[in-house]
């Protein structure tokens, strides 16, 4: 069967948000513009859009667009929850490993569409249990809070971002110069912690709403800044808030488990939180793309349990109220197909992930953790 394309690929055309195919008769909004030849993918059909002009293929769909080599999605994306780093799969597969991290920066925002996507389809948990993920990026004068989200019951994430720490603990005198002298020259906006808090608890409770879920309770540990972020969030009154000491066992009969299950996970599974004298994360924002990519995994293939019968043939999507068949189609479509920003339903933590904004700045404008490759070449 001839590939005909279902919408326009230039998000500023007329035909980019249609969402089904030609019916019988009706004319198309495209031109037929011959094809090409490829070593790889045989024949390619082109085509030509009637409203804006704009030319594309058959591959611009298709997740190795613009690629020489193909994206190898199924070892791309084993490598980021079996704890392999960038340089290990580059030797694994014969290739640069600045081409791994474009690769895996094609994943990322692939796994935010999954992630929008499974967002605006599964149902939450009317109990959610909230907490931050501390690591480093670059240097451990640079800490930073990965924020998650998790249902208490289905341990599925709905919400994660990013939060900039400054350095805490001991430190010996001459540390504490060089994190002052650091620190004078970051601008750091104030209550950024309780805004990202507030940002998560937001976005749940309306997701919530749209579903006719409620009562809701979120569930803490004992840090000043939730309440405020509750308070900011307008839910102050709305929804239950239950506090545990985050020093209590982290035990199945903790009621902020399932947050610190996704902590242990995160430790386990991921190379730069493994071990963090020898790998670390060198920019908070290629992290970020990386934590997609473990969010869509985590809902959408990793077993619940792997040791119970029942539980190792269900995922955490399953148990969000999603059917089998609609999480292994996902799943699929996350190595398959591109995405289009403008035809998912990304939230704004999706945003700020795609576009890369998760940075911290000096107040000469310049990026603490150095010059980024443009985002245009990562994914182009």
């Amino acid at each position: 069967m001839s590939f005909l394309p279902l919408f326009c690929p230039n998000p500023d055309c007329a035909h980019h948000q249609r969402r089904t195919p030609l019916l019988p008769g009706e004319k198309p909004w495209f031109h037929r513009k011959s094809h090409f030849n490829t070593t790889r993918n045989g024949w390619v059909p082109r085509f030509r859009c009637k409203s804006c002009g704009r030319y594309f293929s058959a591959q611009t769909f298709s997740v190795d667009y613009r690629l020489r080599i193909p994206t190898r999605c199924q070892e791309v994306l084993a490598s980021l929850y079996t704890c392999q780093g960038q340089r290990q799969l580059a030797r694994v597969l014969g290739i640069d490993a600045s081409s791994v991290a474009r690769r895996i920066s094609r994943l990322g925002a692939q796994a935010l569409g999954a992630h929008a996507r499974f967002l605006q389809a599964a149902t939450p948990d009317p109990e959610a249990v909230f907490d931050g993920f501390e690591s480093f990026a670059r240097s451990q004068y640079l800490p930073l809070n990965v924020n998650i989200l998790v249902g208490k019951h289905s341990e599925a994430l709905f919400g994660f971002n990013l939060v900039f720490l400054k350095r805490k603990g001991r430190m010996t005198a001459n540390q504490r110069i060089q994190r002052d002298a650091l620190e004078a020259d970051i601008v750091r906006p104030k209550g950024h912690g309780s805004d990202r808090a507030a940002e998560l608890f937001g976005e749940y409770y309306r997701l919530c709403q749209a579903r006719g879920v409620e009562p809701i309770t979120f569930y803490t540990d004992e840090h000043r800044d939730y309440p405020l972020a509750l308070k900011k969030a307008g839910l102050t009154g709305k929804v239950a808030h239950h506090t545990t000491s985050s020093r209590k066992a982290r035990t199945r009969s903790n009621p902020l488990f399932a947050v610190n299950y996704v902590d242990r996970q995160f430790r386990k599974d991921k190379s730069e939180y493994v071990r963090e004298t020898t790998r670390w994360a060198q920019r908070p924002d290629r992290m970020m793309e990386r934590v997609a990519v473990y969010v869509a995994w985590h809902n959408l293939n990793k077993p619940v349990r792997v040791r119970d019968k029942k539980l190792k043939r269900v995922t955490h999507a399953q148990l969000a109220g999603l059917s089998k068949s609609w999480v292994e189609q996902e799943w699929q479509r996350l190595g398959r197909e591109r995405v289009f920003p403008k035809r998912e339903p990304l939230r704004e933590f999706h945003r700020r992930v795609w576009n890369r904004e998760d940075v911290l700045l000096r107040k000469d404008g310049s990026d603490v953790f150095g010059p980024a490759e443009p985002l245009w070449r990562m994914r182009a």
